[in-house]
């Protein structure tokens, strides 16, 4: 095996790793904005939370779909 088909085969193992890795992380963590002052003083209204999906316990932060209907213009309400 010559030198050069050894490095293009560790890229491509490195290139699908990475999109592997990528792939789990954007199914296990989501990205959200804070919006109003419901969370204040903990999170203030802008701020960016990176939320874990799947289990939680008392006292963690939660995410859930908002309900449809009028005054609810976000995705998601995090509480």
């Amino acid at each position: 095996m010559s030198a050069g088909s050894v490095a293009g085969a560790v890229a491509v193992t490195a290139v699908l790793g990475a999109g592997a890795v990528l792939f789990w992380g954007r199914r296990r963590f989501v990205l959200v904005t804070v919006v109003g002052q419901s969370m204040a003083p903990t999170y203030r209204h802008g701020q960016r939370l990176l939320l874990r999906r799947g289990r939680f316990a008392a006292g963690d932060v939660v995410m859930f779909p908002a309900p449809k209907g009028p005054g609810f213009n976000v995705p998601w309400l995090v509480k």
